[in-house]
């Protein structure tokens, strides 16, 4: 499919499940909907992906004060994202496998939670479309209408429309990507990696380290369109990305070449502007495709990046958007798979797969500097973690 012509058949099969995307409110993105209150929230729920040769599974544990207990775990298969619904008690999952029912696709899951016990129901599956295999990033539309989708190995976005009681339609909207980038071991084909809703709603950004892209998107009746898109650097491989709480800047991290980037956004005309900077992350891993995440404090003010067994600070500016480092933490820490803010935006959350464990970081209020680290689970290779607050 290309970027502006759609066939018949996906027309129709897109049109009805996402007219309810022309609704979108402009409120925060999922990924910062809790963390944007401004009344105080608190940690009720941790949902926790893990993939061991024990076995896959989706673990709930209930959260009082700094004390975390394992309430109920279901089987996943391979999960690799896990994103919560703004307005729902349910939550999906990306599984990470290359087949399923012998086609070559892989699965995203919906499950359902009883908010004061944890316990975990399985709402929904459904496949991606074909030859859309290994999903590993979810998006929910700020509306809470759709689910996005980038589909890592096969090189393609879906987009699912979400019902009443949380369970997922059938695929209803389809971009195929194409292209690819210099680095042979990495850039072989398109590798859509992350996603976030920005602007007044119905942006979609995306970052494709394969192919050296980052592209604006926006759901309508013809399913998923794209806007714009800029393309990097050649080998810069954008991965991981996070948009200001003013959606006036948006921040990528290159995995291929272990920078940090930040671009002007436009989010009333849907475009990336011109990169402002790129900085060295000086992650300290060794040579070859880097691990990357990163999570922002909840009034913009800093950013944390982690890769390995260190996490770096930065602090924003607001108006210009530059970052300058503050802080490179180093701590008990293996490896991390997976770095994201607490339910009350007042710390970090850590999960360290190579110690199997969920972390704590305290960050003090006035810096935002990491102060120290406390074990809340034993969770063995955990791999993605959503907090439910209220």
């Amino acid at each position: 499919m290309t970027d502006s012509h759609y066939s018949r058949r996906l027309f129709l099969q897109g049109a009805a499940s996402l007219a309810l995307a022309e609704r979108l409110r402009t409120i925060a993105p999922t990924a910062q909907a809790f963390a944007k209150q401004k009344r105080p929230m608190e940690a009720r729920l941790a949902f926790v992906a893990s993939c061991s040769m024990r076995g896959d599974k989706i673990q709930a544990f209930s959260i009082a004060k700094d004390r975390w207990t394992h309430v109920d775990s279901v089987a996943s298969r391979a999960p690799s994202s896990v994103v919560l619904h703004p307005g729902k008690h349910c939550f999906y999952v990306a599984n990470e496998v290359d087949s399923f029912r012998d086609l070559p696709r892989g699965t995203i899951e919906a499950y359902g939670f009883d908010p004061a016990s944890g316990k975990l129901t399985l709402l929904d599956r459904k496949e991606l479309s074909l030859s859309g295999i290994n999903p590993r990033q979810l998006a929910i539309s700020p509306g809470g209408d759709s689910l996005a989708v980038a589909i890592h190995g096969g090189g393609a976005y879906n987009v699912f429309p979400i019902r009443a009681d949380g369970a997922l339609g059938d695929v209803g909207g389809i971009f195929k990507e194409i292209g690819s980038g210099p680095r042979s071991e990495a850039q072989t084909a398109a590798h859509p990696h992350t996603l976030w809703f920005a602007g007044d709603g119905d942006a979609l950004l995306a970052s494709d380290s394969g192919s050296d892209r980052i592209s604006v998107f926006h759901l309508s009746r013809a399913g998923l369109v794209r806007h714009s898109r800029v393309d990097t650097r050649p080998g810069l491989g954008p991965g991981s990305l996070i948009v200001h709480p003013g959606s006036r800047f948006v921040y990528v991290v290159n995995e291929l070449d272990d920078s940090l980037s930040c671009y002007r956004f436009d989010p009333t005309g849907q475009r990336l502007g011109e990169e402002l900077s790129w900085i060295r992350l000086e992650s300290g891993v060794g040579r070859g495709v880097k691990r990357y995440s990163m999570t922002m404090d909840e009034e913009g003010r800093f950013l944390y990046v982690s890769a390995g067994d260190a996490i770096s600070q930065w602090r924003l500016d607001s108006a210009s958007g530059t970052v300058s480092i503050l802080q490179r933490w180093r701590g008990d820490v293996g490896s991390a798979a997976a770095l994201t803010m607490t339910g009350d935006g007042q710390g970090l959350l850590l999960l360290d797969d190579a110690r199997d464990r969920v972390v704590q970081l305290e960050v003090k209020r006035s810096t935002g500097a990491i102060v120290r680290a406390k074990e809340m689970a034993r969770v063995v290779s955990p791999k993605a973690v959503a907090i439910y607050a209220c």
